[in-house]
């Protein structure tokens, strides 16, 4: 449990210091997302994205990915590690 909570630390510091440097804006969106029991934060600047693409195409396909696992998970087949890999990998670069 404490490494969830060094996570938790370190995912609110990371946010705290880009609302610093982006002067507290409110065109800072901040969407809560978790994988696997871990927590993390989508962070985009609302005028410079379109709303229904972020949710199409980000979130959407992270959902996907999320389900395709969890299904992964329940046929408890030997490539889960791989899964998360991608799934990460992806994310990354979304």
């Amino acid at each position: 449990m404490a490494g969830h909570d060094a996570a938790s630390v370190e995912l609110n510091r990371n946010v705290s210091f880009i609302e610093q440097a982006l002067f507290y804006t409110d065109d800072l969106k901040k969407q809560a997302i978790s994988v696997d029991g871990k927590d993390g934060m989508l962070l985009y600047i609302d005028s410079l994205v379109d709303q229904e693409m972020i949710q199409t195409h980000i979130l959407s396909a992270l959902y996907e990915k999320i389900d395709a696992v969890s299904h992964q998970i329940v046929k408890k087949t030997p490539t889960f590690k791989m899964l998360l890999t991608h799934l990460f990998r992806d994310i990354a670069f979304l």
